[in-house]
Protein backbone atom coordinates (compact mmCIF):
# COMPACT_ATOMS: atom_id res chain seq x y z
CA UNK A 1 0.00 0.00 0.00
CA UNK A 2 1.27 3.68 -0.73
CA UNK A 3 1.11 6.39 1.99
CA UNK A 4 1.21 10.24 0.25
CA UNK A 5 3.13 11.85 3.09
CA UNK A 6 1.81 15.39 2.87
CA UNK A 7 4.86 17.89 1.69
CA UNK A 8 6.24 20.33 4.64
CA UNK A 9 7.24 23.52 4.13
CA UNK A 10 10.50 24.54 6.21
CA UNK A 11 11.61 28.26 6.34
CA UNK A 12 15.13 28.96 6.93
CA UNK A 13 15.89 32.21 8.21
CA UNK A 14 18.66 34.92 10.36
CA UNK A 15 16.76 36.17 13.57
CA UNK A 16 16.97 36.79 17.47
CA UNK A 17 15.29 34.53 19.29
CA UNK A 18 13.72 35.42 22.57
CA UNK A 19 12.24 32.81 25.26
CA UNK A 20 9.59 33.89 26.31
CA UNK A 21 7.99 31.01 28.39
CA UNK A 22 9.48 26.92 28.98
CA UNK A 23 6.44 24.76 30.21
CA UNK A 24 6.71 22.03 32.21
CA UNK A 25 5.79 19.81 29.20
CA UNK A 26 9.28 20.66 27.94
CA UNK A 27 7.61 22.85 25.41
CA UNK A 28 9.34 26.72 25.03
CA UNK A 29 7.29 29.29 23.49
CA UNK A 30 9.76 31.60 21.38
CA UNK A 31 9.64 35.04 19.74
CA UNK A 32 11.27 34.99 16.62
CA UNK A 33 12.80 38.66 15.50
CA UNK A 34 14.61 40.33 12.28
CA UNK A 35 14.19 42.84 9.94
CA UNK A 36 10.75 42.33 8.90
CA UNK A 37 8.99 42.11 12.05
CA UNK A 38 8.24 39.22 14.77
CA UNK A 39 6.50 36.31 15.03
CA UNK A 40 5.59 33.64 18.00
CA UNK A 41 6.77 30.72 17.73
CA UNK A 42 7.15 26.83 19.67
CA UNK A 43 9.80 24.35 20.26
CA UNK A 44 10.48 21.06 22.02
CA UNK A 45 14.35 21.90 21.72
CA UNK A 46 16.71 21.62 24.24
CA UNK A 47 16.61 24.91 26.32
CA UNK A 48 19.74 26.67 25.19
CA UNK A 49 21.97 28.60 28.10
CA UNK A 50 20.66 32.36 28.07
CA UNK A 51 23.36 34.83 27.44
CA UNK A 52 22.40 37.51 29.86
CA UNK A 53 24.99 40.19 28.02
CA UNK A 54 23.65 39.55 24.67
CA UNK A 55 20.54 38.58 22.40
CA UNK A 56 20.36 35.03 20.76
CA UNK A 57 21.38 35.83 17.29
CA UNK A 58 20.72 32.69 15.29
CA UNK A 59 20.09 30.66 12.21
CA UNK A 60 16.74 29.47 12.54
CA UNK A 61 14.50 26.26 11.19
CA UNK A 62 11.34 26.62 11.07
CA UNK A 63 7.97 24.85 9.71
CA UNK A 64 4.82 27.21 9.30
CA UNK A 65 1.52 25.63 11.34
CA UNK A 66 -2.07 26.07 11.36
CA UNK A 67 -3.96 25.98 14.44
CA UNK A 68 -7.39 26.70 15.37
CA UNK A 69 -6.45 30.20 16.48
CA UNK A 70 -4.34 30.92 13.05
CA UNK A 71 -0.94 30.03 11.84
CA UNK A 72 2.05 29.73 14.41
CA UNK A 73 5.45 28.36 13.54
CA UNK A 74 7.99 25.13 15.11
CA UNK A 75 11.06 25.54 15.53
CA UNK A 76 13.20 22.44 14.69
CA UNK A 77 16.39 23.80 14.88
CA UNK A 78 18.38 26.94 16.16
CA UNK A 79 22.10 27.08 15.14
CA UNK A 80 23.71 30.51 16.88
CA UNK A 81 25.31 32.76 15.06
CA UNK A 82 26.96 35.45 17.01
CA UNK A 83 29.08 36.68 13.91
CA UNK A 84 24.98 37.97 12.38
CA UNK A 85 24.78 42.07 12.18
CA UNK A 86 22.48 42.51 14.90
CA UNK A 87 21.30 45.56 12.57
CA UNK A 88 19.90 43.70 10.33
CA UNK A 89 17.95 41.78 13.26
CA UNK A 90 16.03 44.76 14.18
CA UNK A 91 12.22 45.02 13.67
CA UNK A 92 11.33 48.13 11.66
CA UNK A 93 8.58 48.56 14.11
CA UNK A 94 10.63 49.06 16.94
CA UNK A 95 10.77 52.86 16.38
CA UNK A 96 8.54 54.96 17.59
CA UNK A 97 9.02 56.78 13.99
CA UNK A 98 8.25 54.59 10.73
CA UNK A 99 11.66 55.33 9.86
CA UNK A 100 14.25 55.53 12.74
CA UNK A 101 15.35 51.98 12.41
CA UNK A 102 16.32 52.46 8.91
CA UNK A 103 18.24 55.32 9.34
CA UNK A 104 19.89 53.25 11.99
CA UNK A 105 20.78 50.72 9.91
CA UNK A 106 21.74 53.77 7.30
CA UNK A 107 24.46 55.38 9.08
CA UNK A 108 25.90 52.23 10.81
CA UNK A 109 26.30 51.36 6.85
CA UNK A 110 28.13 54.53 6.40
CA UNK A 111 30.88 53.38 9.08
CA UNK A 112 33.63 52.12 6.61
CA UNK A 113 36.23 50.67 9.72
CA UNK A 114 35.06 46.91 10.44
CA UNK A 115 35.63 46.45 14.07
CA UNK A 116 33.77 50.08 14.93
CA UNK A 117 30.86 48.00 12.97
CA UNK A 118 31.67 45.03 15.12
CA UNK A 119 31.76 47.45 18.33
CA UNK A 120 28.22 48.64 17.48
CA UNK A 121 26.77 45.56 16.24
CA UNK A 122 28.09 44.41 19.91
CA UNK A 123 26.24 46.87 22.15
CA UNK A 124 23.07 46.98 20.17
CA UNK A 125 23.13 43.09 20.85
CA UNK A 126 23.12 44.02 24.57
CA UNK A 127 19.82 42.89 25.60
CA UNK A 128 18.92 46.54 27.45
CA UNK A 129 20.37 48.06 24.41
CA UNK A 130 18.56 46.04 21.46
CA UNK A 131 14.59 46.33 23.16
CA UNK A 132 15.25 50.00 25.00
CA UNK A 133 16.98 52.25 22.86
CA UNK A 134 14.13 53.07 20.55
CA UNK A 135 11.36 53.61 23.72
CA UNK A 136 13.56 55.75 25.80
CA UNK A 137 13.27 59.41 26.37
CA UNK A 138 16.54 61.36 25.93
CA UNK A 139 16.13 63.47 28.48
CA UNK A 140 13.71 63.50 31.75
CA UNK A 141 12.35 67.16 30.98
CA UNK A 142 14.60 68.51 28.87
CA UNK A 143 15.48 67.47 24.72
CA UNK A 144 13.90 65.11 23.02
CA UNK A 145 11.81 64.00 26.14
CA UNK A 146 9.34 62.01 24.70
CA UNK A 147 9.41 58.21 23.93
CA UNK A 148 11.79 57.14 21.46
CA UNK A 149 13.54 60.74 21.77
CA UNK A 150 17.18 58.71 22.51
CA UNK A 151 16.94 56.97 19.40
CA UNK A 152 15.83 60.18 17.32
CA UNK A 153 18.72 62.30 18.93
CA UNK A 154 21.15 60.10 18.54
CA UNK A 155 20.80 59.00 15.19
CA UNK A 156 20.16 63.15 13.97
CA UNK A 157 23.62 63.20 15.57
CA UNK A 158 25.36 60.21 13.69
CA UNK A 159 24.20 61.32 10.60
CA UNK A 160 25.17 64.96 10.84
CA UNK A 161 28.66 63.71 11.31
CA UNK A 162 28.23 61.23 8.58
CA UNK A 163 27.54 64.02 6.04
CA UNK A 164 29.99 66.97 7.61
CA UNK A 165 32.47 67.79 4.68
CA UNK A 166 35.65 66.58 4.59
CA UNK A 167 35.01 64.36 7.95
CA UNK A 168 36.17 60.93 6.43
CA UNK A 169 38.19 57.72 7.12
CA UNK A 170 39.23 57.03 10.84
CA UNK A 171 37.91 59.91 12.25
CA UNK A 172 34.34 60.15 10.54
CA UNK A 173 33.99 56.52 11.73
CA UNK A 174 34.94 57.19 15.01
CA UNK A 175 32.38 59.83 15.47
CA UNK A 176 29.36 58.01 14.20
CA UNK A 177 30.21 55.15 16.83
CA UNK A 178 30.47 58.18 19.37
CA UNK A 179 27.46 59.89 18.53
CA UNK A 180 25.54 56.58 18.44
CA UNK A 181 26.83 55.34 21.75
CA UNK A 182 26.82 58.65 23.71
CA UNK A 183 23.87 58.64 25.81
CA UNK A 184 23.81 54.99 25.88
CA UNK A 185 24.11 55.12 29.71
CA UNK A 186 20.44 56.38 30.08
CA UNK A 187 19.09 53.33 29.65
CA UNK A 188 20.09 52.06 32.23
CA UNK A 189 19.82 55.81 34.55
CA UNK A 190 15.99 55.82 33.51
CA UNK A 191 15.18 51.93 34.42
CA UNK A 192 13.28 51.32 37.17
CA UNK A 193 15.51 51.04 39.98
CA UNK A 194 18.09 53.30 38.54
CA UNK A 195 18.10 56.25 40.01
CA UNK A 196 20.95 55.84 42.27
CA UNK A 197 22.57 55.82 38.98
CA UNK A 198 23.00 59.45 38.55
CA UNK A 199 25.51 59.99 41.08
CA UNK A 200 27.67 58.24 38.67
CA UNK A 201 26.05 60.22 35.95
CA UNK A 202 24.92 58.37 32.43
CA UNK A 203 28.59 58.42 30.65
CA UNK A 204 30.37 56.91 32.93
CA UNK A 205 27.46 54.31 33.31
CA UNK A 206 27.27 53.72 30.00
CA UNK A 207 31.23 53.13 30.23
CA UNK A 208 30.47 50.67 32.62
CA UNK A 209 27.97 48.75 31.03
CA UNK A 210 29.78 48.64 27.30
CA UNK A 211 32.86 47.32 29.31
CA UNK A 212 32.56 43.73 27.08
CA UNK A 213 31.83 45.56 23.95
CA UNK A 214 35.06 47.75 24.54
CA UNK A 215 37.46 44.79 25.52
CA UNK A 216 36.51 42.62 22.18
CA UNK A 217 36.58 46.33 20.11
CA UNK A 218 40.34 46.36 22.01
CA UNK A 219 41.19 42.88 20.86
CA UNK A 220 40.24 44.47 17.45
CA UNK A 221 41.94 47.42 17.49
CA UNK A 222 43.61 48.34 20.35
CA UNK A 223 43.52 52.40 19.92
CA UNK A 224 40.20 52.55 18.49
CA UNK A 225 39.12 51.15 22.38
CA UNK A 226 41.12 53.55 23.91
CA UNK A 227 39.79 56.21 21.84
CA UNK A 228 36.57 55.11 22.26
CA UNK A 229 36.86 54.80 26.35
CA UNK A 230 38.13 58.63 26.31
CA UNK A 231 34.90 59.67 24.53
CA UNK A 232 32.19 57.98 25.63
CA UNK A 233 33.52 58.66 29.29
CA UNK A 234 33.49 62.50 28.98
CA UNK A 235 35.84 63.50 31.43
CA UNK A 236 37.41 65.96 29.23
CA UNK A 237 34.37 67.99 29.46
CA UNK A 238 34.63 68.35 33.02
CA UNK A 239 38.36 68.98 33.10
CA UNK A 240 37.89 71.69 30.33
CA UNK A 241 40.39 70.17 27.87
CA UNK A 242 40.08 68.75 24.54
CA UNK A 243 38.99 65.10 23.55
CA UNK A 244 41.33 63.30 22.64
CA UNK A 245 40.15 63.12 18.99
CA UNK A 246 39.17 66.42 17.50
CA UNK A 247 35.90 65.08 16.32
CA UNK A 248 34.45 64.87 20.18
CA UNK A 249 34.28 68.51 20.14
CA UNK A 250 32.29 67.86 16.92
CA UNK A 251 30.47 65.17 18.19
CA UNK A 252 29.58 67.59 21.25
CA UNK A 253 28.67 70.62 19.06
CA UNK A 254 26.10 68.44 17.09
CA UNK A 255 24.40 67.30 20.58
CA UNK A 256 24.00 70.75 21.52
CA UNK A 257 22.50 72.03 18.01
CA UNK A 258 19.91 68.78 18.21
CA UNK A 259 18.98 69.57 21.47
CA UNK A 260 18.18 73.32 20.89
CA UNK A 261 16.45 72.37 17.42
CA UNK A 262 14.06 70.08 19.65
CA UNK A 263 13.52 72.61 22.40
CA UNK A 264 12.74 75.63 19.41
CA UNK A 265 10.68 72.82 17.57
CA UNK A 266 8.69 71.74 20.56
CA UNK A 267 7.97 75.55 22.30
CA UNK A 268 10.00 74.52 25.16
CA UNK A 269 13.16 76.82 24.86
CA UNK A 270 13.23 79.94 27.10
CA UNK A 271 14.38 82.28 24.12
CA UNK A 272 12.09 82.69 21.49
CA UNK A 273 14.04 81.95 18.40
CA UNK A 274 14.06 85.45 15.62
CA UNK A 275 14.20 85.41 11.93
CA UNK A 276 15.07 88.33 9.91
CA UNK A 277 12.75 90.04 7.76
CA UNK A 278 12.41 91.02 4.78
CA UNK A 279 14.87 93.51 3.03
CA UNK A 280 12.88 96.81 3.08
CA UNK A 281 13.06 99.43 0.69
CA UNK A 282 16.47 100.63 1.61
CA UNK A 283 18.02 96.84 1.96
CA UNK A 284 18.65 97.11 5.37
CA UNK A 285 17.48 94.51 7.73
CA UNK A 286 14.63 94.83 10.56
CA UNK A 287 14.50 92.10 13.48
CA UNK A 288 12.11 90.95 15.70
CA UNK A 289 11.98 91.46 18.88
Amino acid sequence: MEVEIPYVRTILINAIVEQVHTFDSGASHLRILQETGQMDAWSWLPSMAQDTERVLKAEVCAMPLETSEGETHVVTRIQPRPELDVFNLIPDQFGKRDDIVFRCRDVVDACESEPLRRFLSNVFSMPAVYRNFWQCQASKAHHHAYTGGLAVHSIEMAENVRDTPRLTGMERDVGIAHALTHDVGKLWCYAEGGAHLYALGHELVGLAQLHGALERLGCDWPDGAVAMRSLLSGQWKRLGGKPLMAVGSLVRAYDQASAENDLRLHGRHPHRPWSPSKPNGDNVLTFRR
